[in-house]
């Protein structure tokens, strides 16, 4: 992450993922799952949501990160999930609206996904 300081005590850090497949259909109609990947100090391995640690900015073809205050680039992997409209529409997310879908964990992402879930990010 490039770190940029905005003044005295006021430091950003800034990266942006190249993420071909969020296209203009993605952010129109589509949904983009962003997770924040670590292991903790006893060695175990958790996934939590990324807004919890920094923001998103979407953009077809793109994600820029920015996290104020702590440069993360070295202690976690950022993962991203593209789900477009049409499996939005199926039977995992039937009922469902964004906001809910979008407060889903990683283990009920990839649940909900089954065997639809390709990996994107590192």
């Amino acid at each position: 992450m490039t770190q940029e300081v905005l003044g005295a005590g006021d430091t950003t850090y800034q990266q942006t993922i190249t993420a071909p497949a969020i296209t203009s259909g993605i952010l129109d109609s589509g949904v983009v799952m962003m997770y924040f990947g670590y292991t903790d100090q006893n060695e175990n391995n958790d996934v939590e949501p990324l807004e919890n640690y920094m923001e998103a900015i979407y953009s077809q073809g793109s994600i820029l990160l920015i996290s104020y205050g702590t440069n993360y680039s070295t202690e976690a992997q950022v993962r991203y999930v593209v789900i477009p409209g049409k499996v939005l529409a199926g039977t995992s997310f039937q009922g469902m609206s964004r906001t809910q879908i979008k407060s889903m964990s990683y283990k009920q992402l990839t649940q909900a996904l089954g065997n639809q879930l390709t990996p994107s990010g590192n």
